[in-house]
């Protein structure tokens, strides 16, 4: 349930960055690598969850996928990770991702490092001037 924390930071900036503006929130867009093992209906489950009686409950979240890719430092080789997801997952078991780091470069036989598809980033926010009023939101948080 790693999601529920990780979602909940993105909450705390995005009502962070709309408090500093006096703004109320539209949509928030997100990324998610698709090494971060959040699938997107988990991330807007914790979304609706954690933003329910908050100034986002009645904001839109977008949720992109990130496709993990890897790099070799020796020949250059740039490459889609995506086959390695069942190789990493067995029954339902978490494992370190560090273990992609044993993946060889096709290319030169070189260790792969990963260059993008492990992280979640805020893509964007859309913020409507003016603080939503009580009534739209009765339980708003301060």
């Amino acid at each position: 349930m790693h999601e529920f924390s990780i979602i909940s930071q993105i909450i705390s900036s995005v009502t962070d960055e709309a408090k500093k503006r006096n703004a109320s929130v539209k949509e928030v867009q997100i990324e998610i690598g698709e090494l971060m093992s959040i699938s997107e209906d988990a991330a807007r489950f914790a979304y609706k969850t954690l933003t329910e009686n908050t100034i986002l409950s009645n904001s839109k979240l977008i949720v992109y996928i990130k496709k993990a890719t890897a790099e070799c430092d020796r020949c250059g080789y740039r490459g889609d990770l995506s086959y390695i997801g069942d190789e990493i997952s067995d029954g339902g078991h978490e494992h370190d991702h560090n273990l992609l780091a044993d993946f060889k470069c096709s290319k030169c036989g070189n260790k792969l490092r990963i260059a993008d598809g492990n992280d979640c980033r805020i893509k964007s926010i859309v913020l409507v001037e003016g603080k939503p009023s009580k009534s739209s939101h009765p339980g708003s948080k301060k």
